[in-house]
């Protein structure tokens, strides 16, 4: 799935670039916590409200369509499996986008940032504005 890392993938790339004379791919435990300890930071970074100066798009498939939000606080919406982008929502540079997602059933929601705090806001039936739910303050 676009946009999903592989943790272990993660640890692997970076022992090999940090430890490339290790030719039996052991890792002792002082080298495991250096590399986990970095792994750990990269993924906060990732999941966080920076998550903006770092520039992921993170973009989610519902009901034929593709939805990709951006850390510039937009929302672009594909119906041609990515081939081309429309302009679904600007929320602004003032509320990136810090992940969308779908669940069973094709309902569309993201999480959007604002200072310090995040909302999560799901797609309306009409599948053009964004309502609020319940408990939607993170």
């Amino acid at each position: 799935m676009a946009g999903q890392l592989n943790l272990n993938a993660l640890i692997c790339e970076m022992k090999t670039a940090l430890f490339p004379a290790s030719k039996d791919h052991t890792m002792d435990r002082r080298d495991f916590l250096k590399v986990s300890s970095l792994a750990s930071s990269s993924l906060f970074l990732i999941s966080s409200p920076f998550k903006s100066v770092l520039k992921f798009p993170v973009q989610v498939a519902a009901k034929g369509k593709l939805y990709k939000g951006t850390s510039e606080g937009d929302v672009f919406v594909s119906e041609d499996g990515g081939g081309t982008w429309k302009l679904h929502t600007r929320f602004g540079p003032e509320c990136p986008i810090l992940d969308i997602y779908a669940d069973h059933n094709g309902q569309v929601a993201l999480q959007a940032g604002y200072k310090l705090y995040s909302f999560r806001l799901f797609l309306a039936p009409n599948g053009k504005d964004w309502l609020v739910g319940p408990n939607s303050t993170i």
